[in-house]
């Protein structure tokens, strides 16, 4: 049984996007559809499908590539068992000068960094996609 889901499916995308896959196979949960939901808002996966009948426990999510380059550069974990790291509003960081997001557990949901700022609210780093 895994300890953190949500790094295991971020490794697993990373990876599939380093080998150049179409789809990759992720565990399903409610915290990582959730985050996969704002990956794809953002642009960096193309789609996910969930409730498919013959895995039922698995999501698939189809990456997406810009002229032949993944949409998604680096996946760094901030937030993890042993150490989580929680951030104000006034202490939200910002990566890469706005070019970079990251991935934010608040009261309202998960939300990138910036919807975070701007609706006055702070919460739990997950990660920093660039």
């Amino acid at each position: 049984m895994l300890q953190y889901e949500i790094a295991d499916c971020l490794t697993r995308i990373r990876n599939a996007y380093l080998r150049r896959h179409a789809s990759t196979k992720v565990r399903k949960t409610k915290f990582n559809v959730s985050v996969l939901k704002v990956l794809q808002e953002q642009g960096s996966i193309k789609s996910f499908e969930e409730g498919i009948e013959d895995d039922k426990y698995f999501v698939i999510v189809h990456l997406s590539y810009i002229n032949n380059r993944p949409s998604m550069k680096s996946v760094k974990m901030v937030s993890r068992p042993g150490l989580r790291v929680y951030y104000g509003v006034a202490d939200i960081p910002r990566y890469k000068s706005g070019l970079a997001y990251g991935v934010i557990t608040t009261s309202k949901g998960v939300m990138t960094t910036h919807q975070a700022v701007s609706a006055g609210l702070g919460g739990e780093l997950i990660c920093v996609v660039e």
